[in-house]
């Protein structure tokens, strides 16, 4: 089931890519796009990117066909639009740029090169055509041609669904496709989960588009989304996020609570890797308090949210979900950020949501010990190993990026 679950994905992807190979290239770093035409006659030529605060036309070079079908390259100069009827609609909210091509050319096609978009949130690209200045045909709109490739995409899917009993699968995929061509990374995580895939489904999808798309990005889908990865990072990135980090708990330590520690992820990246996670994204902490002073885990995250706006973190916002359990704090510049959990030492036992209550003796976690994560001392729990066993298994040694908590509160209830 697996295989056709990966073929089906490839099939869209790929098709997709090739039908749409100009989108294609506006994603890949460093590479000009070249956008070809049907040799309109133009003199004028506008162009339109969202977000800069101006617009270099320097980095689009012109084609013109030639009597013997040749391409050149032709000069052009800056032209003011102002003294022409050239507001396009089109161009509303962009920075524009005009060019004079100084006569009438068949025009064969542009290449942009990537430094035109520096700065930009999204690669967008418009560009209009005009004869004499006054007439203007759009010749390329990006964001339209991403809307035929999404309807070229679910037509796919409707087309793999026939006569198979994976109907409701295939429509599905076809629309996790769509919204992650479309760089709509968290419309796709969204769809994931909404539509329940299988897991054979969902393991397709994610390898592919890393494989395929987002390893070329320095980006990974992982549990979180699409993320930069720590497969990513260099060496002196990771030692400074996890300086940064014992600090952080150094500041809870002294001010919140001596129950901390690293915690989930972070413990397997220490035991198991000897290094950060390569296909997670950032640390996790836990912190306990006793539940006679502090009788519900909502009252732990006031307090740690009271802690961060006391020292100057940012808090991030997590889903409604898993908001129960833990609160996300950005720590250091570039936006680092941890994951901080809260739990509650009641009877010798302590335990953190998503982790079965009362699961580990408080003696196994706390008082914390200092280990080494790559030259640099962390705190952990006690006992790691017996740790490491309770929240993930007899299995934790063994590598798994799709792994999923269970994140039922049923019996967390009478203390959140």
């Amino acid at each position: 089931m697996s295989e056709t679950y990966r073929l089906a994905v490839e099939g869209m992807l790929s098709a997709s890519q090739l039908a749409f190979s100009d989108l294609t290239a506006f994603k890949e770093p460093n590479t000009p796009v070249t956008l070809s035409f049907d040799d309109p006659e133009i003199r004028f030529l506008r162009i339109g990117v969202p977000g800069l605060p101006r617009l270099d036309a320097g980095h689009v070079s012109v084609f013109s066909k030639g009597e013997s079908g040749k391409s050149d390259r032709v000069s052009t100069q800056p032209w003011n639009p102002s003294l022409h009827a050239t507001n396009l609609e089109l161009f509303n909210e962009m920075s524009t740029a005009s060019l004079d091509v100084g006569s009438a050319i068949k025009l064969s096609h542009l290449v942009i090169e990537k430094a035109m978009f520096s700065g930009a949130k999204t690669p967008d690209f418009v560009a209009a055509a005009s004869s004499d200045g006054t007439e203007w045909q759009v010749l390329y709109n990006s964001k339209a041609r991403a809307i035929e490739r999404t309807k070229f995409i679910r037509a796919l899917g409707k087309s793999a669904a026939l006569g198979t009993p994976l109907r409701a699968e295939m429509l599905a995929i076809a629309e996790i496709v769509a919204a992650m061509a479309n760089n709509y990374h968290q419309r796709s995580y969204q769809l994931m989960k909404d539509f329940k895939l299988p897991r054979e489904a969902v393991i397709a999808i994610r390898d592919i588009f890393n494989e395929r798309v987002l390893g070329s990005m320095d980006l990974e889908w992982n549990h979180h989304g699409v993320r930069r990865s720590f497969r990513f990072w260099s060496t002196a990135e990771k030692v400074t996020y996890i300086n940064s980090a014992n600090t952080f708990i150094e500041g809870l330590s002294k001010q919140v609570s001596d129950k901390v520690c690293l915690g989930f992820g972070s413990v397997l990246s220490l035991v198991r890797d000897r290094d950060l996670i390569p296909h997670d994204d950032d640390l996790d902490i836990i912190l306990a308090f006793d539940r006679e002073e502090v009788p519900t885990i909502s009252q732990g995250l006031a307090i740690i949210e009271d802690f961060a706006a006391r020292n100057g973190y940012e808090l991030n916002k997590v889903a409604p979900s898993r908001s129960v359990s833990h609160r996300q704090l950005i720590i250091s510049r570039g936006a680092k950020k941890v994951d901080i959990f809260v739990g509650l030492c009641e009877e010798g036992r302590v335990s953190w949501l998503p982790q079965k209550r009362k699961s580990l003796a408080v003696s196994d976690v706390f008082p914390s010990v200092k280990a080494s994560l790559l030259g640099v001392d962390c705190l952990v729990p006690a006992n790691a190993l017996r740790y490491l066993e309770i929240v993930y298994g007899k299995d934790w040694h063994i590598p798994d990026p799709f792994f999923s908590h269970n994140w039922s509160v049923k019996d967390y209830l009478d203390i959140l």
